[in-house]
C-alpha cells in the first residue's frame, strides 16, 4: 500500500484524492485480510495460495500484532521431495518468532509438531481442528489460517468469524 501512495505523490495525484482512496479500499479475501472473529480475537485470512516465503511473511505479520498468536497451518503444495523440509523450517521459524500455538494439517503433521515443540496440535480433517480451536478461542489472540489454495481453508476462516 505505501508503494502504491509513493507512486500516486509522483504521479501528482492530490492528498485528499489518495487518502480517500485509502479509506476505500478493500482488501482481498485469502490474501492476509484481517476479519474479527468469535470472542473478539483477529483472524488473517492467507488461505488463498502458501509457500515457504509467504508463509514466513505471514508469520512476521501475524507477530509484529499485540496479543498471543496461533498459525493454524496448512499443506504448502507443489513442493516436491523437500516438502516435509520445508514445513518443519516454517514450524521452527514459527516458533523462533514466539508463535504461541499451532494447529497443523498436513501430510507432515508429527514432523511439523515435533520441529515447533510445545503447544503444537495435530489434525486430520477441518471438522476436527474447528472443534478443538473454538472452545480455546478468547480476546487478545490473533490467528494466522495459511494454506495452499487446495486445502479450501478459508471454510476455517468462516467458522472462526461466525
Amino acid at each position: 500500500i505505501l508503494f502504491s501512495i509513493g507512486l500516486a505523490c509522483e504521479a501528482g495525484a492530490r492528498s485528499d484524492h489518495i487518502i480517500s482512496a485509502f479509506n476505500n479500499y478493500i482488501d482481498i479475501e485469502g490474501r492476509s485480510k484481517i476479519y474479527k472473529g468469535i470472542n473478539n480475537i483477529k483472524i488473517i485470512d492467507s488461505t488463498y495460495n502458501a509457500n515457504p516465503a509467504s508463509f514466513r511473511a505471514s508469520i512476521d505479520l501475524l507477530t509484529s500484532m499485540k496479543f498471543k498468536s496461533w498459525v493454524i497451518m496448512g499443506q504448502m503444495g507443489e513442493l516436491g521431495a523437500n516438502s516435509e523440509k520445508y514445513h518443519t523450517e516454517l514450524a521452527i521459524y514459527a516458533a523462533e518468532k514466539g508463535v504461541d500455538k499451532l494447529f497443523v494439517l498436513t501430510d507432515h503433521n508429527e514432523a511439523i509438531s515435533s520441529a515447533f515443540g510445545k503447544d503444537s496440535y495435530i489434525f486430520d480433517n477441518k471438522f476436527d481442528l474447528i472443534s478443538k480451536i473454538k472452545p480455546l478461542l478468547q480476546r487478545n489472540t490473533n490467528v494466522l489460517v495459511k494454506a495452499s489454495r487446495y486445502m479450501k481453508f478459508e471454510t476455517i476462516v468462516d467458522e472462526l468469524i461466525s
